[in-house]
């Protein structure tokens, strides 16, 4: 499978009920889906396989560099991401430029305002309490934001660093990045329509 264009991020979408064919995983992914369980193991081996469809390589003799953001090595112009929430995995793939995307089951359960005002900044809690849906709201919001921090390679520890409006005439954007404007624009922020109901999930790249 030919690498993505330049200006194109392809998504791929896994079933984690199915179980993972036991080929495409090494010996190393085994024991570590013992203490993880079969859904790590399912989208593991789908990430594998998809990677080595682009690479026309064998899945289980890729190999990753797991500090930080996951990387292939050797030092390879594919970048991808990979979440995955209950039955649901998604894979983001891009040639030579940074992405992050996220999927999260809604669950309903969740003390939604708690959570915004330990997370979010002052006009994403706002949108979340103002929302007709908070519960939704607050998903939405999460994966856009994961989705940006999964693709710097920051992580949880940066979610306030940063402020994503979802709803406005724009559409989906960051509004800054460490109160920079200009940042924010290098990149490019989206929903992800095409995901199973009971799920929302967002897509950050470089622009």
């Amino acid at each position: 499978m030919p690498l993505p264009p330049a200006d194109r991020v392809r998504i791929h979408t896994l079933d984690l009920t199915q179980p993972p064919r036991g080929d495409l995983l090494p010996s190393s992914d085994l024991r570590r889906a013992e203490q993880r369980g079969a859904r790590w193991a399912s989208a593991r081996a789908g990430l594998r396989r998809v990677l080595a469809d682009y690479l026309e390589e064998d899945p289980a003799a890729l190999r990753f560099h797991e500090t930080g953001k996951p990387r292939l090595e050797p030092v390879s112009p594919l970048r991808f991401n990979l979440s995955h929430s209950a039955d649901v995995a998604l894979i983001a793939v891009a040639t030579e430029r940074e992405v992050g995307v996220d999927v999260e089951k809604i669950d309903h359960r969740r003390d939604v305002d708690r959570l915004a005002k330990r997370m979010f900044l002052g006009a994403e809690q706002a949108a979340v309490e103002e929302a007709d849906d908070p519960v939704l709201a607050y998903h939405r919001h999460w994966v856009a934001k994961e989705a940006f921090a999964k693709a710097t390679g920051k992580g949880l520890a940066s979610m306030r660093s940063f402020e994503v409006s979802l709803d406005g005439p724009e559409g989906p954007r960051l509004v800054h990045v460490a109160n920079d404007e200009r940042e924010a624009r290098r990149w490019s922020l989206s929903l992800i329509d095409d995901v199973p109901a009971g799920y929302v999930a967002a897509l950050a790249h470089e622009a």
